[in-house]
């Protein structure tokens, strides 16, 4: 078995929040890579349609989406689940690049951690990555990517 085979995400479902992003967008091209189709999951409907555009393989899909709210959130799910059945992979992005595009300003921030924290909780939680048969969970600071079992 190849080392493509043995990663491959073939046939599964991966969201990215926070995928416009320098950081987002990256992960979005290495999931799609991969062969997964990817959900670009971000605030400005315009940069997730142009994303999205740019991605090898496919059907991938384009989706707004505020990590704050739970209700932006709820329909996110909906809709994934409608357009492809399962989530196998969450990428949960949003809200970290201040760190690294702007690392002066997101110093200055210290009250945002908890509410970006809270945020991420909330995605996972609605999103339903924190199911039984996570296979494989790697942390990069806030970005947090789990990948369900076949």
């Amino acid at each position: 078995m190849t080392a493509t085979e043995l990663f491959s995400l073939e046939n599964k479902t991966a969201v990215v929040t926070g995928a416009t992003g320098l950081i987002g967008s990256r992960h979005c091209r290495a999931l799609a890579e991969a062969g997964a189709q990817v959900v670009v999951a971000d605030l400005a409907p315009a940069q997730c349609e142009a994303l999205q555009k740019t991605l090898p393989g496919g059907p991938h899909l384009s989706l707004p989406t505020d990590v704050t709210d739970p209700g932006s959130l709820q329909d996110a799910r909906e809709i994934i689940l409608r357009s492809f059945g399962s989530i196998d992979v969450l990428v949960n992005n949003a809200a970290i690049n201040d760190m690294f595009e702007h690392p002066a300003l997101a110093a200055w921030s210290p009250g945002k951690a908890g509410n970006k924290r809270r945020s991420s909780e909330r995605c996972q939680y609605i999103l339903n990555s924190r199911r039984p048969g996570v296979r494989f969970s790697f942390r990069m600071r806030k970005s947090v990517l789990c990948r369900n079992s076949p």
